[in-house]
């Protein structure tokens, strides 16, 4: 297996460009508002009261501002996020960053103000917003100007190189793919290419190519190009995965999802717990004494359609929802579809309204399900797509939710196709890959905000 060797270029970084301007911004803000936060509490004025300890707590602001940086790998590139996105993570930034200081704080004696404090990170939160939010409007028209590019070279062919070239495209002009070479062009590249037009080369070659692959990483360390292997393990595995080292011999293999962390799994189960316990206390006996009579007196049968679905590990469990169709014998092997003859009138505006999901609450308490996962299939639907979809068994690794990243993005209710199901998988995988407690609040604002305004797949 070759390493992934990587030699410094001497063109200017663009990427580390846009950080360095985020990052020298952030600094500055921070700092205009501490002084504008003592200006506006008047330690400026003659005979002002100022605590003795201003400047090392001003010491104290910057430095504090570190450990977030860390933390979330940043400063972010807000051109590539959304102001929803820039908005969650810039009070992110202000959390953590204001824990740190008061941590810092608590190890002195001196007096602090507290509404200097308060003051202070109220202003930068709103500093730091706008400047993202400003900057990532300027950054994205630059990388579209193409003055941002970078030139690549991709060595290889077959589904690897494929999917690379697809997400380069997705990155639209920041990204200039100056040649795409087989593996039978290895010597055409070193013997044609100008070192002075590529920045990058990413090789997909098999791990049988060796003599080419060397010949590629002595080309690239001579004319100070970039060299990026990637894994030919991509070809069948989709999974993010990590590189480790085993008495300096790397290997590969599956990077742990956050979810396998135990402290963040206590959070989300903590989460769950307290918001359905809530939920079901105070808010669906309210819902229950209304729909459920109106069930019963629109159609024969129970008020909850109760189903056998797959859970996490694909451990088999009762769904409960209300009931929303005629009783019939095709409910576990026929998906509910738009014109659905078997939904009563009233089930199809519980339907609509995600209302007869509800009930979903009381396995959420009972730890069948969570809040916010991959949506739990039928029996039957799960044995058949997870032979259709090889990487349809991963969406398995999380306990199902009530609702999940797929459906705010519009994969819900009936899948005609298989390439229909196909992308609700990679969005339920990309969810388990990057689950934060932030991101399950922004999948519950998201599907409130889709309940009001409708979603045409909800039927």
């Amino acid at each position: 297996m070759q390493d992934n060797v990587i030699v410094e270029h001497t063109k200017l970084d663009y990427e580390k460009l846009d950080k360095a301007i985020a990052l020298i911004g952030d600094f500055l803000l921070l700092n205009m508002a501490w002084f504008l936060s003592c200006y506006l509490l008047g330690y400026f004025e003659e005979d002002a009261f100022v605590p003795n300890s201003i400047l090392l707590y001003t010491v104290y602001a910057n430095v504090a501002y570190i450990p977030a940086l860390l933390w979330f790998e940043l400063p972010y590139l807000p051109n590539k996020l959304t102001i929803t996105e820039i908005l969650t993570l810039s009070t992110k930034y202000i959390t953590l960053h204001a824990l740190c200081y008061l941590s810092c704080v608590a190890f002195t004696n001196a007096y602090m103000a507290r509404s200097q404090t308060v003051l202070f990170f109220a202003l930068f939160l709103v500093f730091i917003f706008a400047w993202h939010s400003y900057i990532s409007k300027y950054l994205k028209q630059l990388h579209e100007s193409g003055k941002y590019q970078r030139e690549i070279v991709i060595v290889g062919s077959g589904e690897v190189a494929d999917e690379l070239i697809g997400n380069f495209e997705k990155q639209g002009s920041n990204v200039k793919i100056v040649g795409i070479y087989d593996e039978n062009g290895v010597s055409d590249l070193i013997n044609q290419l100008p070192s002075d037009q590529v920045q990058e080369l990413f090789c997909t070659l098999p791990y049988d190519r060796k003599e080419d692959i060397d010949s590629l990483i002595r080309f690239c360390t001579v004319q100070k190009i970039k060299f990026r292997s990637i894994p030919y393990i991509r070809s069948y595995v989709k999974r993010t995965l990590e590189l480790q080292y085993r008495h300096e011999l790397p290997t590969i293999t599956f990077k742990k999802t956050p979810l396998d962390a135990t402290f963040n799994a206590c959070i989300k189960r903590t989460f769950d717990i307290f918001t359905s316990t809530l939920f079901l206390c105070l808010v669906f006996p309210w819902v229950f004494i209304i729909v459920a009579p109106i069930i019963k007196l629109t159609s024969p049968g129970p008020i909850f359609f109760k189903q056998k679905r797959n859970g996490k590990g694909g451990n088999i469990f009762t769904c409960y929802k209300f009931r929303s169709m005629k009783e019939n014998q095709d409910s576990d092997s026929m998906q509910a579809t738009e014109d659905d003859p078997r939904k009563t009138n009233f089930g199809n505006f519980l339907r609509k309204t995600n209302i007869d999901e509800l009930p979903q609450f009381i396995n959420v308490l009972k730890g069948d399900m969570s809040i916010i996962g991959p949506r739990p299939h039928m029996l039957k639907i799960t044995d058949k797509y997870a032979k259709e979809i090889k990487d349809y068994y991963l969406r398995l690794l999380v306990k199902p939710g009530i609702t999940g990243w797929a459906q705010v993005h519009g994969y819900r209710g009936e899948t005609k196709t298989t390439a229909q199901m196909q992308q609700r998988v990679m969005h339920d995988i990309w969810y388990i890959d990057h689950w934060t407690f932030w991101l399950d609040l922004n999948i519950i604002f998201r599907t409130i905000l889709n309940v009001f305004k409708g979603d045409k797949n909800a039927y």
